[in-house]
């Protein structure tokens, strides 16, 4: 079976990236440039520590022998210097918006995953653009593959500022006006970090065979004009989906709708979650569905970011003319 969870019995080591050391100077390709740090070659979690206070929905302890032990903490900003830190498990939230709290650190815990736009955004449909939060149940959207589609499911929430400070995660990405490509968005386009963007290029055909390929909002940033804010007000995300996964046009950027997906799910407060699973029974089972058949090819992690440092390294939009 695949592990979702640190847990006892697993091997885990500390590594660290220096970019001088790699020939071509991306983190995100190959092994070059990342080595071991010299007694974390072999830690392992110990959430049987203290009574069973060695792991929470929000942090682990992994032990790596000899005495050292390595604390892992996915909200950040641990002290620097010794100090005495105190958890308190009923406010835990688990994953990056809402968790099972199940008292474990799982692994989709330390990412958003959900793709959600935020309030502001103009969406196309076949009556000219709406605003994302007055979209409804059955309101028809146009969508790139298959024209007018009706909207199966919405849903919003809101994080506010102090939500966003204490958890930099669930920071929004901001796309300025043509910063993907000519037109592309028209105007700035806010979404969540995990909200997948479409990428059609040369350099995508080269890597992955076919020129069209979506892309998390959070691996564009370091391009021109794209970067992570904190909004004063905070930001509230809607998000909705269709019968299956579609590219849709939000601000006339080409980007994804709201895939079902096991993070995605997991990534929902239960009792959206249930409510996903009433209207759509056949998502609470493991068994794949036309829902669960993605628009474009999905790239994330290493893959992700060599793509987008090819694009930087060569003066490349993300979306060619």
């Amino acid at each position: 079976s695949t592990a979702t969870q640190f847990a006892n019995g697993q091997g885990w080591s500390l590594q660290v990236y220096d970019p001088a050391a790699d020939p071509d100077g991306s983190a995100g390709t190959g092994d070059d440039g990342w080595s071991t740090v010299p007694g974390y070659e072999n830690m392992v979690p110990k959430d049987d520590l203290v009574s069973g206070l060695g792991a929470g929905d929000e942090y682990i302890v992994l032990d790596a022998g000899f005495g050292k032990f390595l604390l892992y903490d996915i909200n950040g900003g641990l002290p620097t210097t010794s100090t005495s830190l105190t958890y308190l498990g009923a406010t835990e939230q688990g994953d990056a918006l809402h968790g099972d709290n199940d008292g474990n650190l799982d692994f989709y815990d330390t990412y958003e995953a959900v793709a959600c736009f935020a309030t502001g955004t103009q969406i196309d449909t076949p009556t000219g653009l709406r605003w994302v939060e007055t979209l409804r149940l059955g309101d028809l959207v146009s969508t790139r593959d298959r024209g007018p589609r009706p909207i199966a499911w919405v849903s919003v929430r809101h994080l506010s500022h102090a939500e966003l400070v204490a958890r930099p995660n669930l920071r929004p990405v901001r796309i300025n006006a043509g910063a993907l490509g000519p037109g592309q968005p028209v105007r700035r386009l806010v979404v969540s970090p995990q909200h997948r963007l479409l990428v059609r290029s040369r350099i995508a055909e080269r890597m992955f065979g076919v020129d069209e390929v979506l892309v998390p909002a959070v691996r564009l940033t370091g391009l021109p004009g794209i970067g992570r804010i904190t909004p004063a007000q905070g930001v509230s995300y809607h998000h909705f989906m269709f019968d299956r996964h579609e590219v849709i046009a939000a601000n006339a950027a080409a980007c994804e709708s709201f895939f079902p997906g096991p993070e995605s799910l997991r990534a929902l407060p239960d009792p959206t979650r249930e409510e996903l699973f009433a209207l759509f029974p056949e998502l609470a089972t493991p068994v794949p569905g036309s829902r669960l058949i993605a628009a474009r090819p999905l790239v994330a992690g290493r893959p992700a970011r060599e793509l987008i440092r090819r694009h930087r390294k060569h003066g490349r939009a993300p979306v060619a003319p």
